[in-house]
């Protein structure tokens, strides 16, 4: 999930990079996110990721956005 903190909208690019192939994908991109409110980047689903892939959250205005992600690892 991702929240808007700042007085005004702002959009939002998440990617995902898979280090194995140095591959970046975009989940979303160009997402309006508005003053005060959230958006929910996946609902209901997953994606299996390595633990040297990783995901970046970009914002189009600085510490604008805040986010929580949630993570099973299986041992």
């Amino acid at each position: 999930d991702v929240g808007n903190r700042a007085n005004s909208g702002v959009t939002c690019d998440v990617t995902v990079t898979k280090t194995s192939t140095g591959v970046t994908a975009y989940i979303i991109k160009g997402a309006p996110v508005p003053a005060g409110g959230a958006l929910q980047v996946i609902a209901g689903q997953k994606i299996v990721l390595l633990p040297t892939d990783y995901v970046t959250v970009y914002s189009s205005a600085n510490n604008s956005l805040d986010v929580v992600s949630s993570i099973l690892e299986d041992v």
